[in-house]
């Protein structure tokens, strides 16, 4: 299995665990109607519209948390990682005529 095919199916694994996160909270604000949100969300002309925004924002933002905490632990060292390298610096004074 090459790089490509590992990654992808990382991101995938990962995003579609995310997106079923989202779903499911979307899903439990619902059945428990926290905020009588299903009672306005039914009761409303555009409240498919506005169920459809709240799971397109809830299931992004668990998707990206869960990917980017996946990142986080795995084994292999990043690449392009940022390290500390001790430089010596020179002197931006310029010599003064005198």
């Amino acid at each position: 299995m090459d790089d490509r095919s590992v990654i992808t199916r990382f991101v995938a694994v990962n995003f579609g665990l995310g997106a079923l996160l989202g779903f499911a909270f979307v899903a439990a604000l619902m059945a428990f109607d926290v905020a009588n949100l299903r009672s306005i969300v039914s009761t409303t002309e555009g409240g498919a519209v506005a169920v459809l925004l709240l799971l397109t924002g809830f299931m992004s933002l668990a998707s990206g948390a869960l990917l980017s905490t996946a990142l986080e632990h795995t084994d292999e060292p990043q690449r392009g990682m940022p390290i500390s390298v001790r430089v010596a610096a020179r002197s931006r004074r310029r010599p003064t005529s005198s």
